[in-house]
């Protein structure tokens, strides 16, 4: 159900990303190179191919010539696009060749499939282009990454509802399509599609009409040319469960930091048998789901060893599994699950991916990659798992990075054993939203994106996952490019990246950008992405500019229940659940104080000077404001680092009135500072209103959340600090005094 409430941008963001017309496209470039056509009023003809998925996709490709390029269709015309099926395009079923020349464009594809994905490439060659002008050719093209997947922006993070029909508008699925991309994934519970008749106990009532709405999300997606694959989770269950009274070997490990919850016990044959039914059935009833996305580390697929609770030194609670090898047990799991998935649909894919495999795996998945058949396929982060030295501390890359550009260490060790095991390899990264700020609709260092994206292609990468569900597909420049460089025959980011910035700004403002873009990059190698700073959900990199300064922690007044979050899935703390912000300096770690402010301090510069190269035009107003609101937000964190380390340095030793006084000068120095920053953060807020939307884990932070920390610092400056000038004095015996906001007594 669509949940206007999660965001209070949901219906204008919801209207905007799944609108079927185009913004005509102005021309950076209207001039005629010697082997290049103009496109003149056309027809499009399906005749040879006409499928659900090609009429869609020409009637699309109308649609487009007509809003974006401002030309008509005319039945007639001597110049045509023509689609056909070519056995000569290519091997592959989205594999299309483009033929352009003096009396239209043909597009042949080795399928239905082909047909529509030379549609898309077609618009992306114009849209490139910025003008209905092509070059005379003959362009063979098929997928250079595949799969290569996004996450519906308007899913949200619950893996037991399918957000069904609104998370899948077929305008907005087409959008996806159109970008490059091949498919989409789903977060789902495996207790969703659960039938046995041998564990009945595991049954799901509304498992009949979860198999139909899922072949209804498929059939939408296919005719978008997308296919669907599930990001599976299994559920653990409670220790007195009736499985676990019928069948105790079933029962894994108790899970850490529960009372009583238990995976189900990947030794136990039960257990595999339960799951290869489970499989089976599930490709057997959902005719064309494409595949599984598997995760054997820390979450996902939940075994005896992804986070139990230990006990006398044992790796696991479960005698079963005790004194076995975990990567033999995962590895025979995941092989039986690939051969039933392989039984019931020959096509599709099982990928076992190795997410957070550090946490019971010694070699970090090594050797259960040696185990894996050729049945599976294989997934692994791109860019996490690396140690690097910040300003002289050590600092660790977690998880989905744009500070790394990759490949990681364990991404090529990965590759490595995928070779010799010969098994299929693909990358997870991100393309718009790192989780250093998938706060924002995206993070504008295009050109460190497209290292990224260089190095994915240049790697032993089969395919991609774009896009776990942080925020979601939402047509931003990175995004664009990843679609663009998921094809074979694509240009090279930095010419992909000097086309893209002409289509949007101009061409005068295109180099500007690019010197922009490359600020941007360098200032990423300064960004102190570890540990606690990372900011799930919390902290200055999560609502950045509307983060309040704290002066006593256990005071909290006047912030509005929106700065605690309150997740679907019922991570609850307090009344409102947990705080989005912090109240002390336990996030800067592992780097500390010192180290922290001396990299967001090179940070900021770089940031600050790629700012002042962006020319102040109507074009570039919002890519500005998206720019110098993450300069907000940059300038907010290290604000709040001084005055957490003045704030608790206050405490630390014995202090004189002086002191005291000097102290708290300090205090509001750094507040108006912040003042002024939080009303420019709100400024580039209203300018581009898509800084801080979110959908999936509702709005990162919002207007109102911004107007609620100036009003509350600015309390802070008139009363709040004045009053601890006040209270000491008064404790003292002096005379009381009230500092006024302009220093006076």
């Amino acid at each position: 159900m669509f949940d206007v409430n999660r965001d209070p941008r949901s219906e204008e963001m919801y209207r905007l990303l799944c609108r079927r017309g185009y913004d005509a496209i102005i021309s950076y470039d209207d001039e005629l190179a010697g082997d290049e056509i103009r496109l003149e009023s056309l027809p499009v003809i399906t005749d040879g191919i006409a499928t659900e998925m090609t009429i869609a996709a020409a009637a699309d490709t109308e649609v487009f010539l007509t809003e974006a390029l401002g030309l008509s269709p005319a039945p007639g015309s001597r110049f045509v696009i023509r689609a056909e099926i070519n056995d000569n395009a290519g091997s592959d079923r989205r594999a299309h060749m483009i033929e352009i020349g003096e009396s239209g464009v043909i597009i042949g594809g080795a399928s239905e499939w082909g047909v529509a994905a030379g549609f898309y490439h077609l618009q992306r060659l114009l849209k490139l282009r910025g003008a209905p002008i092509l070059k005379k050719s003959i362009i063979y093209s098929s997928p250079r990454l595949d799969p290569a997947l996004a996450y519906p922006a308007f899913k949200r993070d619950t893996t037991t509802d399918f957000d069904f029909p609104e998370a899948y508008d077929e305008n907005y699925l087409r959008s996806i399509a159109r970008a490059g991309y091949t498919g989409i994934h789903l977060n789902f519970s495996s207790s969703m599609f659960s039938r046995s008749v041998a564990y009945s106990e595991l049954d799901n009532p509304q498992a009949a009409e979860n198999f139909a709405t899922l072949n209804r999300i498929i059939a939408i997606a296919r005719r978008c040319a997308l296919e669907v694959y599930l990001s599976y989770y299994s559920v653990p269950l409670p220790s007195g469960h009736p499985l676990f009274s019928r069948i105790p070997a079933m029962r894994g490990s108790r899970i850490v930091n529960t009372d009583s919850l238990h995976p189900l016990c990947w030794s136990s044959p039960d257990t595999r048998k339960y799951y290869r039914e489970h499989f089976a059935d599930l490709f057997r009833r959902v005719e064309g789901l494409a595949g599984v996305l598997l995760i054997v580390g820390c979450e996902g697929m939940l075994h005896c060893h992804t986070a139990s609770e230990l006990d006398s030194g044992q790796r696991v609670t479960c005698p079963a599994c005790a004194e076995a090898e975990p990567e033999k047990i995962v590895a025979k799991m995941m092989n039986e699950i690939a051969g039933a998935i392989k039984a019931s649909s020959l096509s599709a894919r099982c990928i076992v991916w190795t997410y957070g495999i550090h946490t019971w795996s010694a070699d970090r998945g090594e050797r259960m990659i040696e185990l894996l058949s050729p049945d599976c396929e294989l997934m692994t982060n791109f860019d996490t798992g690396d140690d690097f030295i910040l300003e002289g501390a050590n600092g660790h890359v977690f998880d989905y990075s744009l500070r790394c550009v990759g490949p990681g260490e364990m991404f090529r060790r990965h590759a490595e054993c995928a070779k010799k095991r010969g098994v299929r390899l693909h990358a997870k990264c991100e393309s718009g939203h790192p989780l250093e700020f998938y706060n924002f609709p995206t993070l504008p260092a295009h050109t460190r994106w497209g290292g990224k994206y260089d190095n994915i292609v240049q790697s032993s990468a089969e395919g991609a996952l774009f896009n776990w569900k942080f925020a979601g597909f939402t047509d931003q420049i990175p995004e664009e490019l990843a679609g663009l460089m998921s094809w074979r025959g694509c240009e090279s980011s930095e010419s992909l990246l000097r086309r893209i910035a002409a289509r949007e700004f101009g061409t005068e403002a295109a180099e500007a950008a690019m010197s922009a873009w490359c600020k941007f990059d360098q200032a990423m190698e300064y960004h102190p992405f570890s540990g606690e700073t990372a900011g799930y959900f919390k902290g200055p990199f999560y609502i950045a500019f509307a983060h309040p300064l704290i002066l006593e922690p256990c005071k909290l007044e006047g912030l509005t229940p929106d700065f605690w979050t309150n997740f679907d899935a019922g991570h609850l703390i307090g009344a409102h659940g947990r705080p989005r912000f912090v109240t002390d300096l336990s996030w800067t770690q592992p780097f500390g104080v010192e180290a922290i402010l001396s990299a967001l301090g090179k940070m900021e510069k770089l940031w600050r000077e790629g700012c002042g190269l962006m020319p102040d035009t109507p074009r570039l107003a919002k890519h500005r404001a998206l720019a110098r609101g993450f300069l907000c937000m940059l300038r907010t964190a290290a604000n709040l680092v001084k005055f957490f380390d003045v704030r608790d340095n206050m405490y630390r030793q014995a202090s004189t009135l002086e002191s005291y006084r000097r102290n708290i000068e300090k205090l509001r120095a750094i507040a108006i500072e912040e003042l002024e920053n939080s009303q420019a953060g709100l400024e580039c807020l209203q300018k581009n209103p898509a800084l801080g939307f979110q959908y999936t884990y509702r709005a990162a932070f919002t207007r109102s959340m911004c107007e609620t920390k100036i009003s509350h610092t600015r309390n802070l400056i008139e009363r709040g600090l004045p009053q601890l000038w006040y209270n000491r004095r008064f404790s003292l015996g002096k005379t009381a005094e009230w500092l006024h906001t302009d220093g006076r007594q």
